[in-house]
């Protein structure tokens, strides 16, 4: 209906929308820009109307404005803008985002189709399509933030999608091939609800998961000797990911292995600690091991116990425990080349 109106008030209203999603999330500017000239140029090509085109600039008036806010903020605050820096959240394979959406996707194709035998051009249809389209563009542009514009794409496509079942159910002539198919996406859904539950209810959470928000107490007894008694030039390895980052927050020294997007040979490396925390006992492999951490300098192994596979015996010989709780054991190597 605001396309069709002369209103100003429909310019403001769209203006100020696409201001305050952009302020709650700057990463939609990029979503709400492609998405909107993609329309906009849809509904010109489908129907001649210039209209569309004049509330769309409305809407991207309100995004450069936040945008314009944010900028502002990173030149002023360089703190921000470091953090900016080191946020990388790049694309997964295509394979990933298509297992995650699951039978959506074939039946958004499905739809999209559809959309273009039948010369859709009711705008929302158009809406559903240019959105569609410019995220599975966007995700993939040339930016180390691209995944970020995946957010709420699942929405055009299960319009799509239900576009696409529609027009499938209404090919299908026999009652019987309905309800097969009905039966057969009915299976799909129940099924899936039932795998999030049977997650939900044995679902261990992570290191990562269980303190990024809240440091319990023998955490942050551990943090606190770590920020006091180690630092540059010593090397920390531990043997989850997400307690080495934590420590090496609290730390000046410098971390084996990190995160993905900041080290170098990260997936050789991941492997490497995999090996060296695992069960393997033999005198061989304990004896690689140790010149492995002395080769690799290693000069603390900081160890979350919760998931600690073995029991680190042939670490003694060439480390010692400084700190120990119920959480976290620290081990401070031993120069043995004399």
């Amino acid at each position: 209906e605001g396309m069709r109106t002369r209103s100003w008030w429909v310019d403001a209203g769209l203006f100020g929308l696409g201001f305050v999603l952009v302020m709650l999330h700057p990463y939609d500017a990029g979503v709400l820009s492609i998405t909107g000239v993609g329309y906009a140029v849809l509904v010109l090509w489908r129907s001649g109307d210039t209209r569309a085109m004049r509330r769309v600039a409305a809407l991207i008036g309100g995004v450069f404005g936040a945008v314009g806010y944010h900028f502002s903020v990173l030149v002023r605050e360089t703190a921000v803008s470091g953090w900016l820096s080191q946020n990388l959240a790049f694309s997964p394979p295509a394979a990933s985002y298509l297992w995650g959406i699951g039978i959506v996707f074939p039946l958004a194709l499905l739809g999209i189709f559809v959309f273009v035998k039948r010369h859709e051009s009711r705008p929302w249809w158009m809406l559903m399509f240019a959105w569609a389209l410019a995220t599975a563009v966007s995700i993939y542009l040339p930016f180390n933030v691209n995944r970020r514009f995946a957010n709420a794409w699942l929405i055009p496509l299960a319009f799509l999608a239900s576009y696409g079942l529609v027009y499938l159910f209404g090919r299908i002539r026999p009652v019987l091939g309905k309800m097969f198919v009905g039966m057969f996406l009915a299976l799909l859904a129940f099924s899936g609800t039932v795998y999030h539950l049977a997650q939900a209810a044995l679902y261990v959470p992570s290191a990562a998961e269980q303190y990024a928000y809240y440091l319990n107490r023998p955490l942050q007894d551990a943090l606190a000797y770590t920020g006091s008694h180690i630092s540059y030039p010593s090397r920390m390895l531990s043997n989850e990911e997400f307690i080495a980052m934590l420590f090496g927050a609290y730390s000046t020294a410098t971390l084996y292995l990190g995160h993905p997007d900041q080290t170098i040979q990260y997936p050789l490396k991941k492997e490497r600690v995999e090996w060296l925390f695992g069960a393997t006992t033999t005198v061989g492999a304990a004896s690689r091991k140790r010149s492995f951490v002395h080769t690799a300098g290693i000069s603390y192994m900081v160890v979350y116990k919760p998931t600690l596979k073995s029991t680190l015996e042939w670490l003694l010989p060439i480390a010692e425990p400084v700190f120990e709780n119920e959480l976290i054991r620290i081990y401070k190597t031993i120069d043995t080349s004399s």
